[in-house]
């Protein structure tokens, strides 16, 4: 399999697969004696299929014959139907107590799946030819058997539920490396030919989401795991992740690709502490913004988005154990600036905009009417600008020159955007030269009417948060008359507290009047 990569990519995986040496300490051959003790609510068919098992595992490990590798492999096999049988009944705490064979088991099941995955693998000239041979092997087949990689596949995946030591067997099995291999593969996979019979239960189509599922749970529990990633850094396959998601693929294929991203962003979350000095010696923030830049005639504006999520995903995780991976990004010459990735941000915040303003027709609307993945995506850039902008001079300059600053003013009075577009502002507040974004602000307090005060409450505790944070921004609020805007806005609500209510407080709560107030006189007492 490491050859058929090759062809792929210039970096390949140097070692092959590390054996792990298991205790030859003489075992028993169980029998149902030894289960009659436990938990008594436990079917006596459960327990039946439980000695099997572990007797048929038994004579695997101790064979009285000499046997090929394929009558080892098939006698493997058949105890598929009982692992996931048994265990799908057994809680999680009860695994090793019924099946002490448990570590054994699971280092020899992924040791098979990562056999047959290489065999196959190896034994095609291409990686459209070999793609396609691996996802036979593991997809469901029609003819019901347990002989197949797609049973395999679901044992793997139940055992990975268990404890803890079952991803550090995966690790000495190399199931990590070989999975990964595998994902970079299955972007070559050609189009699902759809056939269709009277006899099928499920369609091809069907069985391809069907494998997805397992696989991309399996890939989820490797990224999580502190064993698992340190064996993807031993032989260099983080690599092929940033490579993965800084490729271009066919359309059909990009969840294989999506997956890569959340991959590398669960290891970010969950087990980056292994993968640093990886990430950082094989080059593969700089690789990936390099591909990017190859590839941006070829990558739709989301998939580069979903890119840069990731990239900045990483770099917030990473910022708290090591400046290493920052220091990446920034010798990769402010990918992000050079690139005029701000530009097209502001380009598509723009867009965004626009949809706002044909969609929505009341401020206060929840923009139900409005395509939720434009929604997601102009969330993603509103957080992806405010990554940008916080406490960088050069991007805030870069911002504003292009327009974007007043178009995030814009859309603040829509309460679906609000708290995000506002975040953006107020970054580009702390930032030098932020005079024109505080009166602007300010401005529009004074301009929304008198019952809005939910935006209005909304920009107060933006300001009490800069405030407090930058002695300059209360310079800056001062200089402004930020003072004189916040107590008109104190003098605007006089009689709000009326009784009975008169206009325009008849429609306002009085929990909702004492909250501005309370809002206004901290801003007061905050800025002095």
């Amino acid at each position: 399999m490491n050859k058929l990569l090759k062809t792929l990519i210039q970096k390949r995986d140097g070692g092959t697969s590390s054996s792990s040496s298991s205790s030859t300490t003489t075992t028993a051959i169980p029998t149902e004696g030894t289960l009659s003790n436990n938990n008594a609510s436990t079917s006596p068919d459960i327990l039946l299929t439980l000695t099997h098992l572990r007797k048929v595992f038994y004579e695997y490990q101790h064979p009285k014959i000499q046997w090929t590798q394929q009558d080892k492999h098939d006698r493997l096999y058949s105890t598929l139907p009982m692992v996931i049988k048994v265990l799908s009944v057994l809680t999680n705490n009860e695994w090793e107590e019924r099946f002490p064979e448990l570590s054994d088991y699971t280092f020899t099941l992924a040791k098979l799946l990562v056999y047959e995955i290489r065999m196959r693998a190896d034994k095609e000239p291409n990686p459209c030819a070999a793609s396609q041979a691996i996802i036979e092997y593991l997809e469901m087949n029609d003819e019901i058997n347990s002989l197949s990689g797609w049973s395999l596949l679901r044992s793997l995946k139940l055992l990975s539920t268990g404890p803890n030591f079952i991803m550090d067997k995966f690790a000495q099995a190399s199931l990590p490396s070989t999975f990964v291999k595998c994902l970079y593969l299955f972007f070559d996979l050609p189009e699902i030919i759809i056939t269709y019979s009277n006899n099928d239960v499920i369609s091809p189509k069907e069985k391809r989401i069907l494998f997805q599922q397992i696989f991309f749970q399996l890939l989820s529990r490797i990224a999580m795991s502190n064993s698992c990633v340190d064996e993807l850094t031993r032989r260099d396959d983080l690599l092929l992740l940033f490579n993965a998601i800084s490729s271009n693929c066919p359309e059909r294929n990009k969840p294989w690709r999506i997956q890569a991203s959340e991959m590398l962003i669960l290891i970010g979350k969950h087990s980056l502490q292994p993968a640093i000095q990886c990430i950082h010696s094989a080059r593969c923030i700089s690789q990936c913004v390099e591909n990017l830049r190859r590839a941006s005639c070829d990558l739709s504006l989301m998939d580069t988005a979903r890119v840069y999520e990731t990239l900045i995903c990483l770099l917030i995780e990473s910022a708290s154990l090591s400046s290493s991976l920052m220091d990446d990004f920034r010798l990769a010459h402010y990918a992000l600036r050079e690139l005029g990735f701000i530009e097209v941000l502001i380009a598509r915040l723009h867009h965004f905009a626009t949809l706002l303003k044909e969609s929505i027709q009341d401020p206060n609307d929840k923009g139900d009417n409005m395509d939720q993945e434009e929604k997601e995506l102009g969330f993603m850039i509103m957080e992806a600008l405010a990554l940008l902008l916080s406490h960088n001079q050069k991007n805030a300059k870069i911002f504003r020159e292009h327009g974007g600053a007043r178009l995030a003013h814009n859309i603040i009075p829509y309460r679906l955007c609000r708290v995000a577009a506002l975040t953006v502002v107020l970054h580009l507040v702390l930032c030098t030269g932020g005079e024109d974004d505080t009166g602007t602000l300010l401005g529009l307090i004074h301009t929304a009417k008198l019952e809005e005060l939910e935006m209005k409450s909304v920009i107060l505790k933006g300001f009490l948060y800069i405030l407090r944070e930058s002695h300059r921004t209360r310079t800056v609020f001062r200089k402004v008359g930020g003072f004189v805007y916040i107590v008109s806005l104190l003098i605007s609500m006089e009689g709000c507290f009326s009784a009975p209510p008169k206009h325009p407080w008849t429609t306002v709560s009085r929990h909702e009047i004492l909250s501005i107030i309370r809002l206004i006189l901290n801003t007061l007492t905050v800025a002095k």
